[in-house]
């Protein structure tokens, strides 16, 4: 079985000989978020998991400062070619973030979450606290359990919600789910929302929260 970075570096082989039009469109996702973006202008944003680069796209073309991470290098490399103004870093969240404590007042992090096991997960949302700061905001969208298109129900169920399918596991959440998992925010948002990708109909959940006061 290949690992986490093996499937993603094939996955993005295919896309790596595409010019930027081909491949970086905007997604207006964090368009509804923008005034609150604005007020974090000065600081420094994460956007976890960014594969080709949509969100750190959109964050850069209204003048934030990303960094951007992701596991693959493929994806890093390519996205360095693209934006070479940009800081893109190679990682595996589940070894840890490079960062220091409270480095971040804002984390994107759009459908890079939805592939863990239970506790890797919660391992990974503990380094996103570690790293944010008081008052840090969190944006993230991830797979719902009506995402029938995209896989929930569909293979060998290895936790709740968790399947293994095509040598990749896939995560589904339901909304009380979310609600204990990110306990440690205050939630503003929390969203099921369709979208389109590849012609199909997409089934997400969108949170926006804020980190509590008395947060690590």
């Amino acid at each position: 079985m290949p690992s986490q970075r093996e499937y993603w570096e094939k996955s993005f082989r295919q896309f790596k000989d595409l010019s930027e039009n081909e491949k970086i469109t905007y997604d207006n996702w964090l368009e509804d978020y923008l005034s609150t973006l604005k007020d974090h202008k000065s600081s420094s944003f994460l956007d976890l998991g960014c594969g080709l680069g949509y969100s750190t796209y959109y964050l850069l073309n209204h003048d934030f400062k990303v960094i951007s991470v992701d596991i693959s290098h493929i994806a890093c490399n390519w996205m360095k070619k693209i934006l070479p103004d940009s800081l893109i870093l190679q990682c595996d969240f589940l070894s840890g973030l490079p960062f220091k404590s409270n480095t971040f007042q804002v984390i994107v992090a759009d459908s890079s979450l939805h592939y863990f096991y239970q506790k890797e997960f919660e391992r990974i949302l503990d380094e996103i606290y570690r790293v944010l700061t008081k008052n840090g905001i969190i944006l993230i969208r991830v797979n719902s359990t009506k995402d029938t298109y995209y896989g929930a129900g569909q293979g060998r169920q290895v936790e709740k919600n968790l399947y293994f399918k095509q040598n990749r596991y896939k995560k589904f959440f339901e909304k009380e789910e979310l609600e204990d998992l990110f306990k440690e925010l205050n939630i503003i948002t929390l969203k099921e929302i369709e979208t389109s990708r590849f012609g199909l109909v997409k089934h997400q959940w969108e949170l926006f929260g804020k980190k509590k006061q008395n947060g690590t």
